[in-house]
């Protein structure tokens, strides 16, 4: 998910709005990330392109489909609008000089308006 490279050797389940703020466990929020990069991102919450990508895998029917009938088999919990929702209220009161991780140690300030735009702000 975070860095865009092939998954060889250790991969990890990572919460992509992170499970310290705010307990959601739907599927929608699980994303695939190499160990190294959940380890990096821990706590923080990912910079807008990271959000990009997340929601466009939200947005395509066949990827939301897949993640749907994986829950529906697996008895996970599933709720898109949920999920959304808890990342318009995480992401959108963050005051604006607010950092984002980009990758390994690297931080950029948070473009409020690209995150609105990204989210869909309601």
């Amino acid at each position: 998910m975070y860095c865009r490279a092939a998954v060889r050797g250790s991969a990890q389940i990572d919460h992509f709005i992170p499970w310290s703020r705010h307990f959601d466990d739907g599927i929608e929020n699980l994303v695939y990330a190499h160990a190294r990069c959940n380890n990096q991102k821990s706590a923080y919450l990912a910079a807008e392109d990271h959000v990009d990508r997340w929601i466009q895998r939200l947005r395509d029917p066949g990827c939301s489909s897949q993640l749907a009938k994986l829950a529906a088999e697996k008895h996970w919990e599933s709720d898109p609008s949920k999920t959304l929702a808890i990342a318009r209220s995480t992401y959108l009161i963050l005051p604006p000089a607010y950092k984002l991780w980009v990758r390994g140690t690297q931080f950029a300030q948070i473009d409020l308006q690209r995150i609105a735009h990204l989210l869909g702000k309601p």
